[in-house]
């Protein structure tokens, strides 16, 4: 990902990553005022620029993204900017350079009596039609009055109301926000999305004024905020801070498959040539019960079905997912060949929390299928993964003993990931498979980190490596502690 100058118009810099679309940085962003060109600089001078954090981008003439990389770890951030639509940029600390990035009177004091929250989701991209919602107003005092106007793009007013809601949710809403905006707070600056622009006016009738990107994910400060105030609303359909995205609330994807055998010996009087397979699989995911189902039958006599039902991790999964990333299929050119002997075929049914539904089918296939399906199904894969089969199968649950008094603990560990193990003795039976604890190695017992990859109970006779000459583990390192010690290093 870089930023590149624009020699023509010498008023943008245009950010290109692989696979998406230009995207442009305006010479009013923050971060102009750090790689605007000057006078006589050649426009060479603009090819990369990499993110250091606080809001801040530095120009690099000839740098390749590993270089990139390395860069940023030396200066304390793991990785390149996020890859989203817009640029992001966090301004992580509270005080730079001995200087309060928040003017005076940026953060909220005093008792919240009013907000007003302006959302346009107007951004870099396709002209909406010209009946589109685009902008809302909604105002929300703390006697429980509510109002709302939603504006079109070209066809004015859609809808202007007013209504009240319960005091004791308003209090509640309030006291959220005023929590959240009278502490210091992550700032984020996104390019090409929407906005939105806040007034929370206290007691006194002082006015303290935010705004931000609308999107999710955005930042602690309005982490949450769009549910809370649809929910105390009533209303679902509020842009707030997000912008409103259609969430999936349930999903079912049928697969058939039906599979012509041709047996070798018929009997005399057989009418039939083949022999129907019918095999068939649903899964479904439904945000309501918080369950994923996936039921598989293998024929009408033999079936499986597995029911998962995760609290908030159903809607966690649903979350991950987006409506259109079933939108786009290719699909099989005309001169594909259907095999008679063997048909599948799909069907996905999407049913969104503002209540759309849309279906999309076809051939299960590369081509038929749509080209997110990959990473649709993986997701899901990973999300049932996870939970396994239990311990009942679990051969280091029922084939492990009891340690005895006199047994001694092993620990095998590695240097590097797949790497040859070593055993190391320990007195610490808390130490668990997958912790990062520091050993002696080598000739001279330099200390090194390494990871526990298996660990077992031995008497002296059994054990994988005499107890005299064993090493012991010094200590556990901690996962946040690891960055420190290696810095000490």
């Amino acid at each position: 990902m870089y930023y590149q100058y624009d020699s023509q118009y010498k008023n943008v810099l245009i950010r290109t990553a692989q696979g998406r679309f230009p995207e442009i940085l305006h010479k009013g962003d923050k971060q102009w005022s750090i790689l605007a060109p000057k006078p006589n600089d050649p426009d060479d001078m603009y090819i990369r620029a990499i993110y250091l954090g606080g809001g801040c981008w530095e120009r690099l003439d000839d740098i390749d993204e590993d270089m990139a990389e390395n860069i940023l770890k030396e200066w304390g951030y793991d990785a390149n900017p996020p890859e989203a639509d817009g640029v992001l940029i966090p301004e992580k600390n509270a005080n730079i350079d001995g200087v309060d990035r928040f003017p005076e009177g940026y953060l909220f004091k005093g008792k919240l009596k009013k907000i007003r929250i302006d959302s346009n989701c107007i951004c870099f991209g396709p002209c909406p039609m010209p009946e589109d919602e685009t902008e809302q107003h909604l105002t929300i005092t703390l006697e429980g009055g509510v109002w709302l106007t939603r504006l079109s793009f070209a066809n004015g007013q859609i809808e202007k109301t007013n209504f009240k809601i319960d005091v004791g949710v308003v209090n509640n809403l309030f006291d959220v926000i005023e929590n959240r905006f009278s502490q210091e707070h992550e700032l984020y600056c996104v390019t090409d999305v929407g906005a939105w622009e806040m007034i929370l006016t206290n007691e006194e009738g002082k006015e303290f004024q935010y705004n931000g990107p609308l999107l999710e994910n955005a930042g602690d400060r309005v982490e949450g905020l769009s549910d809370m105030v649809r929910e105390a609303t009533g209303r679902d359909d509020l842009f707030v801070f997000d912008g409103c995205p259609e969430k999936i609330d349930y999903l079912k994807l049928e697969y058939n498959r039906e599979t012509k055998i041709k047996p070798k010996h018929l009997p005399e009087e057989a009418e039939y040539e083949f022999v129907t397979w019918n095999y068939a699989e649903v899964l479904t995911i439904d945000r309501a019960t918080e369950t994923l189902t996936n039921h598989i039958q293998f024929a009408e006599q033999c079936s499986v079905t597995n029911t998962y039902h995760v609290e908030e991790g159903i809607s966690s999964l649903l979350d991950e997912l987006w409506p259109e990333m079933f939108d786009d299929v290719t699909g099989n050119p005309p001169d594909a060949i259907d095999d008679p002997m063997n048909q599948c075929n799909y069907r996905i049914t999407v049913r969104t929390q503002h209540g759309t539904e849309k279906t999309i089918e076809g051939s299960f296939d590369k081509l038929g299928l749509p080209d997110e399906y990959p990473e649709f199904i993986e997701k899901i894969y990973d999300f049932m993964a996870f939970y396994g089969i239990g311990e009942l199968f679990n051969k280091a649950s029922y084939g492990k003993a009891k340690r005895t008094s006199s047994d001694y603990i092993f620990c095998d560990v590695e240097f590097e990931p797949g790497g040859k193990t070593y055993c190391y003795l320990t007195d610490d039976d808390s130490y668990e498979v997958g912790d990062t604890v520091l050993v002696p190695a080598g000739h001279d017992n330099h200390e090194a980190l390494v990871r526990i990859v298996d660990k077992n109970y031995y008497s002296s006779e059994e054990a994988p490596f005499p107890v005299e000459k064993a090493k012991h583990i010094i200590k556990r390192i901690d996962e946040d502690e690891i960055d420190d010690y290696l810095d000490l290093k």
